[in-house]
């Protein structure tokens, strides 16, 4: 998902996140790197559907703060949807600034809870698709290139 097909800024990326489903999320505290991707309401070139890509770096002070179900409680530093993992969209998005670092509090509402982190930089990226119907499953292509999107 890192190479993108239609850049965006970060700050307008994370503005337009309400209610956009999220398709994972991935934590990796060693390499300092925080990776979200969703679902996006902007489609530049016709797609059928758009994903977007969030990737910010040299972070810190991850939470993972604790919902609801009880399903979704091991969810800490990985989400992913699927068949057994309840959906989820963006309810609400916090930024904060504080010199030279940004923090971020996504929430997801009160059956899954949220995340909080801070970080340093963030790169922001589209893929725009063309989707495909396959046995009841969606598959989707890169538009540009026909490839099948692999998010993480």
């Amino acid at each position: 998902m890192a190479e993108a097909n239609f850049p965006v800024s970060p700050d307008t990326a994370v503005a337009d996140l309400m209610e956009c489903l999220v398709i994972g999320y991935a934590y990796d505290a060693a390499e300092e790197r925080f990776v979200f991707v969703s679902d996006f309401p902007l489609r530049p070139r016709g797609g059928d559907r758009t994903f977007l890509a969030l990737v910010l770096a040299q972070v810190s002070s991850f939470k993972r703060i604790r919902g609801l179900r009880q399903r979704t409680q091991g969810a800490d530093t990985c989400y992913g949807a699927d068949e057994q993992t309840p959906p989820m969209v963006v309810q609400s998005v916090k930024l904060t600034d504080v010199p030279p670092r940004r923090g971020i509090q996504l929430w997801f509402g009160p059956a899954f809870g949220g995340i909080e982190l801070e970080f340093a930089s963030i790169e922001a990226g589209l893929r725009e698709t063309r989707a495909e119907q396959r046995s009841g499953t969606f598959v989707y292509r890169d538009i540009a290139t026909g490839e099948p999107l692999d998010f993480f």
